[in-house]
């Protein structure tokens, strides 16, 4: 199997991990502020991040690494990306509402062509560019709905869901990076050690202990399980696709996202689909099998 099909077995991996975390959530996790929801969920990323470490590359891995700015930035990027870029995105779900945040965030495939372009040298061809517009198109056909909100509200929205996407976008383009100069094993259990520590600092600044601890045991073992999958495993394969294929073309693929929640909403939630979720499905698809030619 050629290095690029793995790049988008990877991707693709990453996309229904990814996909498949919000309805973990909404199935095991009982309404808990978000810094609780974060810190508890750390602990399945680091974990599950050492575990994969210590299997691949032995007890040694653990030990503190060599190249210590590699690992700071790995560090730091990792909040950026999993601490700040988690909080901005709250903000904007409470503003806009998940349709229209959805559509937002999702059409990250246009900033990360050119950004890819621009800082990695990875000159995007015609079909990755019609592909990111035509993921683009499905997505707004699945998920724009007429909303009525102040217009303040829609612009502070639009502002944090910009946010989201830059860090976002900036974890995604260093972490092209990073897996070049470093395993990916290492890369991950260093960025959740990060995760970690400033998840845990942000509830021990908030003072919301006590939501905690009347948190069931089923429900905290939940959102540890939800971290594990969403962060560790899903991470994992985005770490992968990086390291076989583009940015441009990586980021597309996971663009069906939001269309692959749908359907596990659809089949394990109840909810019911509709024909502007089908004709989203054929523009999605569309782009993702373009990506082949």
């Amino acid at each position: 199997m050629s290095p690029a099909v793995w790049g988008y077995f990877s991707a693709a991996g990453a996309a229904l991990t990814w996909a498949l975390a919000p309805v973990l959530y909404r199935l095991f996790i009982d309404r808990l502020p978000y810094s609780v929801i974060n810190a508890v969920r750390s602990l399945g990323y680091l974990t599950s991040a050492a575990a994969y470490l210590w299997a691949m590359e032995g007890w040694g891995s653990l030990a503190a690494p060599e190249n210590l700015p590699l690992v700071g930035a790995i560090m730091v990027m990792g909040v950026v990306w999993f601490v700040v870029g988690d909080l901005l995105w709250f903000a904007c779900l409470h503003r806009l509402g998940a349709s229209v945040s959805s559509v937002v965030f999702s059409s990250s495939p246009l900033l990360a062509v050119p950004s890819a372009w621009l800082f990695l040298g990875q000159v995007p061809s015609w079909g990755v560019v019609a592909a990111a517009f035509l993921i683009v198109s499905g997505l707004l056909v699945l998920n724009l709905r007429g909303q009525r909100a102040p217009v303040g509200t829609i612009r502070g929205g639009l502002l944090f869901a910009l946010g989201a996407m830059v860090t976002g976008l900036s974890g995604t383009l260093t972490n092209a990076w990073f897996v070049q100069q470093m395993p990916v094993p290492q890369i991950e259990f260093w960025r959740a050690v990060a995760v970690t520590g400033v998840s845990w600092g942000i509830l021990a600044a908030t003072g919301e202990w006590g939501p905690l601890g009347r948190a069931s045991w089923r429900c905290l073992g939940g959102i540890v399980v939800a971290g594990a999958f969403s962060l560790t495993v899903g991470n994992l394969f985005w770490s992968y696709a990086l390291h076989y294929v583009t940015v441009g073309v990586a980021t597309c693929i996971n663009a069906i996202k939001p269309f692959v929640t749908a359907t596990f909403a659809a089949t394990f939630l109840g909810e019911k689909v509709t024909p502007r979720l089908a004709w989203g499905m054929v523009l999605v698809v569309g782009g993702v099998l373009l990506l082949g030619r």
